[in-house]
């Protein structure tokens, strides 16, 4: 430690230092969408390394099971999430917000399938995105409709929290509604053999606005 600073003979500044780790552990475990049905296992496995007070810990990808290739257009949901361990768990995005009260403003997480890559022409994927009713009062979340969410090159919004004052913590939004089949890949007809692939783009950004 250095020595304090003394601007005058009668003033004297002293410094005041402490740190917040994250730990060895990892921090806070990743929560499972629904708290009555302790399904996903706690450590779904690798999430962001890029840690911050607002930040999405975890993010599923999709894998839809191979079809046959047929004349009539076909629908498929994606297989679920797995962890190391082969633990299989719905497929979810985990938002931690661990900003103080004075700074914590509300957040919106969007979602959109991007354009870059060669996918299913005609295809669509459809989630419809859950929040376990205990998890959506206690942290003030809203979802799109139960109608579905189909996702296209434009930003849409997956969650947001009702207003800027939601409530600290740690919570998991499932990628669809667990009374459906789960993520859906519609394929039109005569979709030619091979192999498609995508990629879908999550901003979790802050402030959304309070009479959304």
């Amino acid at each position: 430690a250095h020595a304090a600073d003394y601007p005058d003979a009668k003033t004297g500044i002293s410094d005041v230092n402490v740190s917040v780790e994250i730990g060895e552990d990892g921090g806070p475990t990743i929560p499972p969408i629904d708290p009555e049905n302790p399904e996903p296992p706690v450590d779904p496995g690798p999430g962001n390394p890029n840690n911050g007070p607002l930040a999405l810990r975890y993010v599923s990808n999709l894998v839809f099971p191979t079809l046959p290739a047929s004349t009539e257009t076909t629908v498929v949901y994606a297989n679920q999430d797995s962890n190391e361990e082969d633990e299989l768990f719905d497929n979810m995005v985990t938002i931690q917000d661990f900003r103080n009260d004075v700074s914590r403003d509300g957040w919106e997480l969007t979602v959109k399938q991007d354009t870059n890559t060669t996918f299913i022409p005609g295809s669509f994927i459809t989630m419809s995105p859950y929040v376990h009713p205990t998890i959506a009062a206690e942290y003030e979340i809203q979802t799109p409709s139960a109608s579905g969410l189909r996702l296209n090159n434009a930003e849409q919004v997956f969650a947001r929290t009702e207003s800027q004052e939601n409530p600290a913590g740690i919570v998991s939004i499932g990628f669809a509604n667990p009374e459906m089949d789960g993520v859906e890949l519609s394929v039109p007809a005569n979709t030619p053999v091979g192999d498609y692939k995508t990629t879908i783009t999550w901003n979790l950004s802050s402030a959304p606005l309070e009479d959304n």
